[in-house]
C-alpha cells in the first residue's frame, strides 16, 4: 500500500453530502467552523473536512482573509473546516447558511436551500467528510486551510468532474445506494484533492506531502509504515535513503518536523489507536503490532499521548 492510502486507512474516511444549494446573483453566506456543525448534526468526537462543487455558475469563497474565484466544475475543500463565507455578485447582506435550512436535522435527505437577488444561479453541492480524531497524522499538519481543485486540470480534473455531475445526479434521482455512491465518491474528491495539492508544491516547501517527492526520504517513511514493529534506527534508515547518516536525520527532520525516532513513535501509536478501533484485538497483541514489548509499555506511550488508557480510548471513540 502506497504511504498516502497506508495514512487515510489509518484514520477511516468517510464522506456524505451535507446540502444542495441555488444561489441567485448576488448573494452572500456565512458557514460555521466545522466544530459546530458536528455539534447540529450530533456526530460525535470527529474531524470534519468540508468541501463544495460548483456545479453550475460561479462564485468566491473566503477564508480567514484569503479569497478565491470558484468556476462551475471547481471544488473548494476546506481540511480543518474553518468558518467561511461565500458569495457571488455585490450585496450588503450576509446570510448564516444555518438559517436556510428548511428544518433542523436529522434529514431524511440532503435539503436544498436558496437565497439571494434573482440574477443568474449559481448550484453548488456542499458536504462534509469524516475522520477519527487522530493521535497523530501528519499529512494535516501542513495542509493550507484552503484548497482548490480546479475544473481545468486535464485528464484527470476531468475525470473527478464526471465523477461529481454523476453524483449531483444520484442526489436528484434518490436511486438505491445512493448513499454508498456519494460517500465513496466524496472520498474520491479529497484524495484527489491531495494529490493536486502535492502535485503543485514549490521545492522548497515542507510537510509530509512534500516528504513523499522526496525519493530517500520516502524510502524510509515507506520502511516505518510497513514495518512500525520493527526498531528502526537512524543508521538503518539513513541507508535505505541512500544518505549519510547526518544528511538524512537533517533533511528528514526538516521536511517531517520530527525526528526519525519520533516520528515512529508516533506513527506506531496512530497504528495502535486504528486496530483498537478497527479490530476486537487484545491491547497485548496491538502491543506487539506496533513493536510495543508489552502491554503496559504500549499503555504508558498510549496514555502520554492521548490522556487515556487504550482500553478507555477504546470506548470512548468506537463508532
Amino acid at each position: 500500500m502506497d504511504l498516502l492510502s497506508d495514512l487515510l486507512k489509518s484514520i477511516r474516511l468517510s464522506g456524505s453530502v451535507f446540502f444542495q444549494a441555488c444561489f441567485s446573483s448576488p448573494w452572500c453566506v456565512r458557514a460555521a467552523a466545522a466544530d459546530a456543525l458536528a455539534q447540529t448534526l450530533c456526530l460525535g468526537p470527529q474531524r470534519l473536512i468540508l468541501f463544495h462543487y460548483i456545479a453550475e455558475g460561479s462564485c468566491w469563497a473566503e477564508v480567514e482573509g484569503v479569497r478565491v474565484d470558484l468556476a462551475q466544475g471547481d471544488v473548494v475543500v476546506l481540511p480543518f473546516g474553518n468558518e467561511h463565507v461565500m458569495g457571488q455578485g455585490a450585496t450588503s447582506t450576509t446570510r448564516e447558511v444555518s438559517q436556510l435550512f428548511p428544518a433542523p436535522p436529522p434529514w431524511r435527505e440532503p435539503p436544498r436551500i436558496t437565497t439571494g437577488g434573482g440574477g443568474p444561479n449559481t448550484q453548488i453541492v456542499c458536504g462534509f467528510l469524516l475522520t477519527d480524531a487522530p493521535l497523530y497524522n501528519p499529512l494535516f499538519e501542513a495542509l493550507p486551510k484552503l484548497l482548490v481543485v480546479p475544473a481545468a486540470g486535464g485528464r484527470r480534473a476531468a475525470l473527478l468532474r464526471a465523477s461529481l455531475d454523476f453524483l449531483v445526479e444520484e442526489l436528484a434521482r434518490d436511486n438505491p445506494g445512493a448513499a454508498s455512491v456519494t460517500a465513496r465518491l466524496t472520498e474520491l474528491l479529497f484524495v484527489e484533492a491531495l494529490r493536486q495539492h502535492a502535485s503543485s508544491l514549490d521545492p522548497t516547501e515542507v510537510g509530509w506531502l512534500a516528504a513523499m517527492s522526496d525519493p530517500g526520504i520516502r524510502r524510509a517513511l515507506e520502511a516505518m509504515h510497513h514495518q512500525p514493529e520493527r526498531d528502526w534506527n537512524a543508521d538503518e534508515l539513513a541507508k535505505l535513503a541512500a544518505m549519510s547518516r547526518t544528511s538524512f536525520y537533517e533533511r528528514f527532520t526538516q521536511l517531517v518536523g520530527a525526528a526519525p525516532a519520533q516520528y515512529l513513535t508516533r506513527w506506531r501509536l496512530q497504528r495502535a489507536a486504528h486496530w483498537l478501533l478497527d479490530t476486537n484485538a487484545s491491547i497485548a497483541e496491538i502491543a506487539a503490532r506496533v513493536g510495543y514489548g508489552s502491554e503496559a509499555a504500549l499503555s504508558r506511550a498510549f496514555k502520554r499521548e492521548a490522556g487515556q488508557s487504550p482500553a478507555a480510548w477504546r470506548s470512548a471513540h468506537r463508532r
